[in-house]
């Protein structure tokens, strides 16, 4: 959401909301915490994918600490971009 539609999820879900009942006559429930829940699965399942782990028969739990990373290439690396003797 912050990335496609440069908005926060509370915008998003506000807007939502409004879309739903704009005249505030009706009350509508507030699922403001199951939304932010559902965000934080969907990036996680994303970023899951990405990784290639999305198949893996061991399933999310056979994916070991750290291997979701994104390599920065901008970070000194030992004989990547930074000299051995440094």
């Amino acid at each position: 959401l912050s990335l496609s539609s440069k908005i926060s999820i509370h915008h998003f879900y506000d807007m939502l909301e409004r879309l739903t009942d704009n005249t505030g006559l009706v009350p509508v429930p507030n699922k403001y915490k199951s939304f932010c829940r559902m965000v934080h699965e969907w990036r996680h399942l994303k970023m899951l994918k990405r990784a290639s782990c999305g198949n893996d028969p061991s399933g999310m739990l056979g994916t070991a600490s750290g291997e979701l990373t994104v390599i920065s290439p901008a970070c000194p690396e030992p004989g990547v971009n930074l000299p051995e003797e440094w």
